[in-house]
């Protein structure tokens, strides 16, 4: 056997033996490409993107720019950059009570964001040393007879969330509109809603008796007219004028006007829900990722 062939023969094994190595990955540049492109691990530089934020370009397109921005010094102790959400400090835990064993807990979300965003809420977390509470849909709208569909809670710039650990009169999570006022005539809401209804234009209302107008006068901002009022029985004017003042006429008269939502979410727990301690706890506000948005403690 010559060196020729010797050559030849070592030059095919060398061959074969490449093609092979290669075929199982360790030559191939491209065959480990896989690993980064369906890696699902969280680092410092992942684009932090999804249906919590909508700012004045693509939905979640700033959310790393955001995080980005961060300052290291704000970051809280035992967290690290990678565990903050790009929403950090947009939204705040503005107040927590956190009860007895004989009074309900409360606490109370607020949202500071640029003119132009839009921040879903819903299911992100609040938790403490004793559990988690994950904040839930609501109704935007509240109609009349009270079958509005519940949607996700959107924050704007200024809004504010009250959580009680009571029952919900409703039956669901709202936001406060100008004329539910009317509905604490026949509601007991615990907490109250405490708020005023729309002024009343008496001005325009001339073609009432001047004994309407009188009494229409001595009426509550939110005061519903009595079974018996001192009218006229032939006063039907007034009596049909007198049948709208409720909750379903002022959102009939009021449902389109700029500020008849109001910038207040109310969520209810529901009872025996306390879930942080009655003495002291770290409470975390954490986005749809697990990511700190807020932190509070006491």
């Amino acid at each position: 056997m010559n060196a020729r062939f010797v050559g030849i023969l070592i030059l095919i094994v060398a061959l074969v033996a490449a093609f092979y190595f290669s075929r199982a990955g360790g030559l191939n540049p491209l065959a480990n490409l896989h690993l980064f492109s369906n890696n699902s691990t969280t680092t410092e530089n992942d684009t932090l993107v999804g249906p919590d934020i909508f700012g004045p370009g693509p939905e979640g397109n700033n959310s790393q720019t955001e995080t980005a921005m961060i300052n290291e010094a704000d970051i809280p102790t035992g967290f690290t950059k990678s565990q903050i959400s790009p929403y950090f400090h947009k939204v705040r835990l503005d107040y927590i009570d956190a009860g007895s064993f004989d009074e309900p807990m409360s606490l109370g979300i607020g949202a500071d964001l640029s003119d132009t965003e839009r921040l879903d809420i819903t299911n992100w977390k609040i938790q403490g040393n004793r559990g988690t509470y994950i904040i839930p849909r609501a109704v935007n709208i509240y109609e009349p007879t009270g079958l509005s569909g519940e949607a996700d809670i959107i924050l704007k710039t200024g809004h504010r969330v009250n959580i009680n650990a009571t029952v919900s009169p409703l039956g669901k999570n709202i936001r406060v509109n100008t004329c539910m006022g009317y509905l604490e005539n026949h509601i007991d809401f615990n907490p109250g809603l405490n708020i005023g209804c729309p002024d009343r234009n008496l001005n325009g209302l001339s073609q009432l008796s001047g004994q309407c107008q009188s009494y229409l006068e001595s009426l509550g901002s939110c005061e519903e007219p009595g079974n018996n009022p001192p009218l006229a029985a032939n006063d039907y004017t007034c009596r049909t004028y007198l049948d709208k003042l409720n909750y379903r006429g002022c959102y009939d008269s009021h449902r389109t006007d700029s500020d008849f939502l109001v910038s207040e979410w109310r969520i209810w727990m529901g009872q025996n829900n306390n879930f942080l301690d009655f003495e002291h706890d770290r409470v975390l506000l954490l986005d749809t990722k697990g990511l700190l948005v807020d932190i509070y403690t006491y």
